[in-house]
């Protein structure tokens, strides 16, 4: 049996789902160019490596979904695709949630560093 990703009508929710997650993944790893002045000296290098490791990691997992058969699922195929789709979901949510409550944090600790000079 074929991994269910890549069967009707299972493809289009799955790379719906992915793709959402990918692309918030590109925007918030995006290179960014620091300002006038500013130093990149603080990454080092960190962007390559985080990027560098998100497609391995993707090929890894999308070769060995389709090219190593001893690691399908043969049994409760769509039980855990529903699985995985849901934690993928989840996971892209609770990561908007994070930078949402730590944006406020950062905010809040910025103007209270402002307030104290």
């Amino acid at each position: 049996m074929h991994p269910l990703p890549l069967v009707h009508p299972y493809v289009v929710i799955f790379w719906l789902v992915y793709g959402l997650f990918y692309l918030q993944e590109v925007l918030v790893l995006r290179p960014r160019h620091p300002k006038r002045g500013e130093s990149r000296q603080q990454d080092r290098g960190s962007h390559r490596l985080i990027m560098g490791g998100l497609w391995i990691c993707a090929y890894i997992a999308f070769f060995g979904a389709v090219k190593v058969r001893d690691a399908a699922f043969n049994i409760g195929q769509v039980a855990w695709f529903w699985a995985g789709v849901v934690l993928i979901a989840a996971g892209t949510v609770l990561r908007r949630h994070c930078f949402t409550m730590l944006g406020r944090i950062s905010a809040r600790s910025s103007r209270w560093c402002r307030a104290s000079r």
